[in-house]
């Protein structure tokens, strides 16, 4: 507007994408706020696992294709259903496998895994490179919190994602942390009692 750059396709189309992730940004901060204050709404009922897992994972087998990884999704025992709320589920889902992707080198391989016994049920997603280190390991939930401080929104994403992710497990009794995949990459282990 101040005419110090001319206005182009490639100008709109970059205040576009940031304008997107601006909307992004608050709708996660507004979130987060609202499981702080103990007000964000769960609908808690009897919810399988592993079908919010294969519905989520299907839906995002094109962005796992773009990237050039390999995704594979394995159930280990037979599923039970736990008192969840399907939608923050398959928020969280979403959120922990965008973050896979957008961190993993394309070619690359991306594993979920559910495992149910009679103690609860434990998913564990591991990627290929790169790693983390082991001093961003326990800050990996921290609001905002980066590995790589340079990266910008546009390709590292706001930070939240994860945060998001810990609120969402802690609001269903669940535990989540953050240790070193065999695969090089990141592994994020959820576990949830029947």
């Amino acid at each position: 507007m101040d005419g110090v750059r001319p206005a182009s396709k490639e100008s709109v189309a970059s205040l576009q994408e940031e304008v997107v992730l601006l909307e992004k940004m608050v709708s996660d901060l507004r979130q987060l706020t609202l499981s702080d204050a103990g007000v964000l709404d769960y609908h808690m009922a009897d919810v399988e696992l592993n079908q919010v897992a294969m519905s989520v994972s299907s839906s995002m087998s094109l962005l796992f294709e773009k990237a050039q990884l390999k995704f594979n999704y394995r159930l280990i025992g037979q599923p039970v259903a736990i008192q969840g709320d399907k939608e923050r589920l398959r928020q969280f889902l979403n959120n922990l496998l965008t973050n896979s992707i957008r961190y993993t080198d394309g070619p690359g391989d991306v594993f979920l895994t559910l495992r149910v016994n009679d103690k609860g049920q434990e998913l564990t997603l591991e990627d290929s490179t790169p790693g983390v280190p082991d001093d961003a390991l326990p800050k990996r939930f921290d609001r905002l919190y980066r590995v790589d401080k340079s990266r910008s929104r546009s390709f590292g994403g706001s930070g939240l994602g994860l945060a998001i992710c810990s609120n969402i497990v802690d609001a269903h009794g669940g535990k989540i942390v953050c240790s070193h995949s065999y695969l090089g990459g990141l592994k994020v282990t959820i576990s949830f009692d029947v």
